[in-house]
């Protein structure tokens, strides 16, 4: 079983109700994300993305995380297809982008807040540490399912 389909299994991930204020947010769920390099360099030419955001070789990787998945990103922790309009392939995004906040592996860091923090520095540590423990947990659910 891949990580798509771990997120999308709603047995392993099921969807909760949440409060989470999307409409006041600067998208800063959109942090760097597993992905094969096949997806990214498809998504660059379908969506055109030179246009957009600019040669795919700016592009920078932190390493293979599981089989056939690579961290990438242009600026730290940012997604990169991010723009200042908001996801450059919105209808074609990942599904850890369709589940985020509404799953117990990939929860909101503004959750149940009125609006996200407006203290830079408390936004980044809630952030980071949702991100890095949202990482660890589903790098450990796939390596579980990928032994047995």
């Amino acid at each position: 079983m891949n990580i798509d389909s771990i997120l999308t299994n709603v047995e392993l991930n099921p969807i909760r109700k949440v409060n989470l204020p999307c409409d006041k947010c600067d998208g800063d769920c959109c942090g760097m994300i597993p992905m094969s390099k096949s997806f990214l360099k498809d998504m660059w030419k379908k969506h055109n993305l030179v246009k957009k955001l600019g040669s795919i070789k700016k592009i920078k990787s932190v390493g293979t995380i599981m089989p056939g998945k690579t961290m990438f990103y242009i600026k730290e922790n940012i997604c990169v297809f991010k723009t200042d309009a908001g996801c450059s392939i919105y209808e074609d995004r990942p599904a850890i982008c369709r589940v985020y906040g509404e799953t117990n592996l990939v929860r909101c860091p503004y959750e149940n807040l009125d609006e996200q923090p407006k203290d830079k520095s408390v936004k980044r540590e809630l952030v980071v540490n949702k991100n890095i423990n949202q990482e660890k947990l589903i790098l450990e659910l796939a390596m579980s399912m990928q032994k047995g």
